[in-house]
């Protein structure tokens, strides 16, 4: 798929947009509480459980930390005037392959862990004939570059990898009466792009997973990334149904797009659920040494809204902690993302010497027909 093509083809005011800036809010109202437990052997420290934002729509959030930006990149289907657009280019002779998919990328300011609102999802970048959701944003040191990116690679360039699917194959499932969990062409037609992004302004770069490169022959999609020694290392959901889902990592180049080696199937030392995992996210803990390697992922399950903790100490064996479920209200959950920062040598220390670490978690939660709630919790938890 030439999705530079199709970009340049792009109507006035569709595709990548500009994003406006975020606007800070203060908030003096109290967030919503809510309790919590574990499903697990062990107990999970649970600090705080908060309701952030309420819609209609499950959200994908993948959090952004830096010295610069507090944010969470998020996809989802937000906002009457992008999905209404491409419900009337579904029944217009054209066709939607030149209107945004109803799905969008959004980013939000989540300093100081505000209650949001529906004018805070600042629309970042859609794409002409395609539905983009689930980013995993990153950036990358001021030594490494990516060719393509908007401007030379520095303090301000973002990059995002994100899932994407063509129009047509979301209206031919529909068309069929399957919903898009159970269709094949959707779960096998998924892909992995990326873009960069600085000021506002975004550039595609190109298509790094493409249909059956994901490793087993499934779509691809729900991406997660780390930085490692002048590497990218991909991780991400293989599809081929419903009920049968991998986790695979991609290493890349620097570039972000030329391949080190094939995909590789992530290994579980002490978990017999692999396959019911989805929408794995990982982030690497700050070591005093910066030579050892600790990441930790958090996963939900399917059907049994929970999400297990898992470390790691080389990105390929993962272990499921010690105290490791917790489960809500008992409505599905989606898309957990852990706050990557900030960080410190003592995350590290407590996997060596198995003491309890703080980890923080987005997630979304359904709780009615039409309902979601976008969440933020605080836990602890410890390796075996």
């Amino acid at each position: 798929m030439n999705y530079a093509l199709l970009l340049a083809l792009l109507l006035p005011g569709l595709g990548f947009c500009e994003a406006e800036p975020a606007e800070i809010v203060s908030d003096s109202a109290p967030l919503a509480e809510s309790g919590a437990k574990s499903i697990s052997a062990g107990k999970v420290d649970i600090a705080f459980s908060r309701v952030v934002y309420q819609g209609s729509n499950p959200f994908y959030a993948r959090a952004f930390h830096d010295s610069q930006r507090d944010s969470l990149f998020i996809g989802g289907t937000h906002g009457k005037e992008i999905e209404n657009a491409y419900k009337k280019s579904v029944t217009s002779s054209e066709g939607s392959g030149k209107t945004p998919g109803a799905d969008s990328v959004f980013e939000v300011d989540f300093r100081g862990n505000r209650l949001l609102h529906a004018e805070d999802f600042k629309l970042s970048f859609n794409l002409a004939g395609y539905h983009v959701s689930e980013p995993a944003s990153f950036r990358l040191s001021k030594t490494l570059s990516i060719p393509g990116a908007m401007q030379a690679p520095g303090a301000k360039t973002i990059y995002v990898y994100f899932t994407v699917v063509s129009n047509k194959i979301i209206e031919a499932c529909r068309k069929e009466g399957r919903e898009l969990s159970y269709c094949p062409a959707y779960l096998n037609g998924r892909e992995i792009g990326l873009v960069s992004g600085e000021n506002g302004a975004w550039s595609m770069l190109g298509t790094p997973i493409k249909v059956g490169e994901s490793g087993d022959g499934g779509g691809a999609s729900k991406p997660s990334v780390l930085v490692v020694a002048g590497e990218i290392w991909l991780y991400y959901t293989s599809s081929k149904s419903a009920l049968q889902q991998t986790i695979f990592r991609q290493k890349f180049k620097a570039d972000g797009l030329t391949k080190i080696g094939p995909a590789e199937r992530l290994k579980f030392e002490n978990y017999p659920g692999e396959s019911s995992l989805d929408q794995v996210q990982l982030v690497r803990l700050r070591c005093d040494n910066g030579t050892r390697f600790v990441t930790t992922m958090v996963a939900s399950v399917r059907e049994k809204n929970a999400v297990p903790f898992f470390y790691s100490e080389d990105g390929m064996k993962f272990r499921l902690t010690a105290d490791t479920v917790v489960e809500y209200k008992g409505g599905d959950l989606a898309a957990p993302a852990q706050l990557p920062g900030p960080a410190s040598a003592e995350d590290c220390l407590s996997f060596s010497t198995k003491h309890k670490t703080r980890r923080e978690i987005v997630y979304s939660e359904k709780t009615g027909a039409n309902s979601w709630e976008l969440r933020h919790s605080d836990v602890s938890i410890q390796v075996p």
